[in-house]
């Protein structure tokens, strides 16, 4: 139960994100299924977004995969203590802007996969698209 509503922060988490920094051009980030997060984008312009993402217990890095065939992503990943059910939306943009940094990942384009060391727990990733085409998949394993 605990567990399920830390996800539930989480996913209000991503909710404000993507309000608050919004997108342009044609722009997806599906959030949908835990440990996974799927950004699409055709032609997106110069855009930023992010979400909240948790690392299951057993759980032990975050493998970024891309292909990208236009322009380029940045990748930003941030701890984040999202345990506070009352926290007010500035509340938890300043969480986002005060986390620990984890890994900045800049100019991702072509085809291939990074990882990341990360403990379970946390976090926000924070896309930024530079006229991109492609997709980026980020899974915790």
């Amino acid at each position: 139960m605990r567990f399920i509503s830390k996800m539930m922060k989480t996913a209000a988490a991503a909710a404000l994100l993507l309000t608050i920094t919004g997108c342009s051009g044609d722009v997806k980030l599906n959030t949908e299924e835990i440990g996974k997060m799927v950004l699409t984008a055709e032609r997106s312009g110069e855009s930023s977004n992010g979400a909240g993402f948790e690392v299951p217990e057993g759980c032990t890095t975050i493998k970024v995969e891309y292909n990208i065939t236009k322009g380029s992503c940045d990748l930003k990943i941030t701890g984040a203590d999202l345990s506070n059910p009352d926290a007010e939306p500035e509340e938890l943009l300043e969480e986002v802007n005060d986390g620990e940094l984890v890994s900045e990942l800049t100019g991702l384009s072509g085809e291939a996969s990074i990882t990341v060391d990360a403990a379970p727990g946390s976090y926000i990733m924070t896309f930024t698209e530079h006229n991109m085409t492609g997709t980026v998949t980020v899974t915790a394993e």
